[in-house]
């Protein structure tokens, strides 16, 4: 990997925001990301967003249905 993606990545900070009144998990709160002033973070999600889009793309299974020949003659 390059020196600088992970430096970003060492660098990267995050914060919990206030929990909100709910029984959804998901709602409950927040995480905001950020990076140090003078930093940058553009690598980083370029970096986590191709992952996310390689591990979605996963072509569905499938099988192949190859019928018998019966009247073969050796």
């Amino acid at each position: 990997m390059e020196r600088s993606l992970l430096t970003q990545i060492n660098e990267q900070q995050y914060t919990f925001g206030k929990a909100k009144p709910t029984e959804i998990a998901e709602e409950k709160g927040y995480m905001t990301f950020y990076h140090p002033p003078g930093s940058h973070d553009d690598q980083l999600w370029t970096f986590g967003l191709a992952v996310y889009a390689a591990r979605e793309t996963e072509p569905e299974p499938y099988l192949y249905v190859i019928p018998r020949q019966r009247n073969r003659k050796f």
